[in-house]
């Protein structure tokens, strides 16, 4: 029996290995592809998203401070630094590093390609800018993405199945709420949180899929190790 589970865990993690490269490079053609068809797109979602500019600018404040808070709660860096710390408490409760920290690796990953996209596309922010900002560029808008990919990360892989669901539900709408900040306090065009909402959706659930094998044979020999205990 402990030969079966030894031999399960080297074909998980084999496939995962195999899994991570392929993965890997398809998401290397996604940021390039998102690039491109940014590049592209920008002038047909323009007028969208002017209309929707207008629309804020008469019916909100960009001094709002519910979105304010927002921003700060749920910015990049307040996002990588919450996967960051919950990962080392789930380390030390469960002690098993890569179940622990994918959220964080999801973030740093999510970090990684706002960084990329916004220098490439380089897409102006909106002329109405409520306070001074970390960087000039729009696209994608960095608490969208990040914000969602860390969210979906965590309720796929910390939470229980049988609450996943319910965190997913919990995630898109916390995700949606970071959104609409953006776009009220006029940091943001539409189509730049609607995308990078989408961006770092993808990005969590395709890296916590990628290391679904190498979690798995974590799990199968932290509980070969507890029962030899």
């Amino acid at each position: 029996m402990a030969q079966e589970g030894m031999d399960r865990s080297r074909v998980l993690e084999a496939a995962a290995a195999a899994a991570t490269v392929t993965v890997g490079v398809a998401l290397l053609g996604l940021v390039l592809g998102l690039v491109l068809a940014a590049k592209a797109a920008a002038g047909l979602a323009q007028p969208i998203d002017d209309a929707v500019r207008t629309w804020l600018e008469a019916h909100t404040s960009t001094t709002n401070p519910f979105a304010s808070i927002l921003g700060l709660l749920f910015g990049a860096g307040a996002m990588t630094m919450l996967a960051a710390l919950g990962g080392l408490v789930a380390w030390w409760r469960t002690r098993r590093p890569l179940f622990a920290f994918a959220p964080f690796v999801v973030a740093l990953a999510a970090d990684a390609v706002v960084l990329v996209v916004k220098e490439v596309v380089a897409r102006p922010r909106p002329a109405l800018i409520a306070g001074p900002l970390g960087d000039r560029f729009s696209f994608p808008s960095g608490h969208a993405t990040v914000s969602a990919a860390v969210l979906v990360a965590i309720a796929l892989t910390w939470v229980r199945p049988d609450r996943r669901k319910a965190a997913l539900v919990a995630a898109g709408v916390s995700a949606t709420l970071v959104a609409a900040s953006r776009l009220v306090l006029g940091v943001h065009w539409l189509s730049d949180v609607v995308i990078g909402a989408a961006l770092g959706t993808l990005l969590a659930i395709s890296l916590t899929r990628v290391g679904g094998g190498l979690l798995e044979s974590e799990r199968l020999s932290h509980e070969r190790e507890g029962q030899a205990r």
